[in-house]
């Protein structure tokens, strides 16, 4: 019989190293999208934390221009 001398290759083995290999891909794959995740809330706090800042320095700013404005009305430009 021709081709009796060939041998298939162990498709069991290989599906079962397939298999695992793909839950390590969906392991580190959900591993790096927590840290992701993790990234962006730390990214979201700081952006919230220097957004509050420049507020509050906007209204030291205006409050000193308002200031000024009305120091230089009633005192006239020297």
């Amino acid at each position: 019989m021709p081709g009796a001398d060939h041998k298939h290759p162990d498709y069991e083995a290989t599906f079962s190293k397939v298999a695992t290999i793909l839950e390590q891909l969906a392991g580190a794959l959900r591993d790096h999208a927590k840290e992701s995740d993790l990234r962006h809330a730390r990214i979201d706090a700081a952006l919230e934390r220097l957004t509050i800042r420049s507020a509050e320095t906007e209204d030291k700013l205006n409050g000193l221009i308002d200031l000024m404005d009305r120091h230089i009305r009633e005192h006239g430009e020297k």
